[in-house]
């Protein structure tokens, strides 16, 4: 992550249309102070991830190093069900590829959340879904590590 000065965190509600995704302002600062501000948006489980493109290359670097099978399935569908590279516009607006729009099954409005050094972009449905399973999932809480 030594090229993001700073890790996308936190998260909003937007607006999505059939033509492109307006990124949170602080979110695109992040992307656009990177070396290279082009893209990658990809499909994740339930969700879109986009990935500025050094972080995109760390991330395929360690699926492609891996010895897990499913590791390497996971990079090779992440590929191919990609957009091609892209940045992000002055108003801070990303084209989004029409098939990863449908992959979203066509919302009006998606979460964006910051992961450390990728974006992640959940329907509304399925973002406050994972919210209110999270005491469902066993997580690891503060004070076990404390």
């Amino acid at each position: 992550m030594a090229f993001l000065e700073q890790e996308l965190l936190g998260y909003q509600k937007m607006r999505l249309n059939r033509e492109s995704l307006t990124i949170p302002k602080d979110f695109a600062e992040i992307i656009n102070n990177c070396s290279t501000p082009e893209c990658f948006i990809t499909l994740g489980p339930k969700r879109l991830m986009l990935f500025p493109l050094g972080s995109w290359r760390e991330y395929r670097d360690i699926l492609k190093a891996s010895d897990n099978v499913k590791a390497r399935r996971l990079l090779h569908r992440q590929r191919i069900y990609g957009s091609k590279l892209t940045e992000l516009d002055a108003s801070g607006r990303i084209k989004l590829p029409h098939l990863l729009y449908s992959f979203l099954k066509e919302p009006e409005e998606v979460y964006i959340t910051g992961a450390r050094d990728h974006l992640e972009i959940y329907t509304v449905e399925e973002y406050e879904n994972k919210l209110y399973d999270y005491d469902e999932i066993d997580p690891i809480l503060p004070e076990d590590i404390l």
